[in-house]
């Protein structure tokens, strides 16, 4: 795929890449673009224990559980989004 032509920066941490064959969508996302390392260094010290906390509980979790737990966590996501 290669990289998104980013069409605007929002603030010093953000960037807009918009489609020009689709104008309707619109991808916003993080850069680290005129940062100096703070925002990162907490979302990855957030990630770390999210991940192995994760990892752990998925190892010794049924599958049904799992399976249900993520569906209910999406239908909720769901729900949000629409209103």
């Amino acid at each position: 795929m290669g990289f998104l032509p980013v069409s605007g920066l929002a603030s010093k941490a953000g960037a807009t890449y918009l489609n020009p064959r689709a104008p309707e969508f619109k991808l916003d996302f993080l850069t680290t673009l005129h940062r100096k390392g703070g925002q990162s260094l907490l979302l990855l010290a957030g990630s770390i224990p999210g991940v192995w906390i994760g990892a752990h509980f998925n190892a010794r979790t049924p599958e049904v559980i799992l399976r249900n737990t993520i569906a209910a966590v999406l239908a909720v996501v769901g729900l949000k989004m629409l209103g």
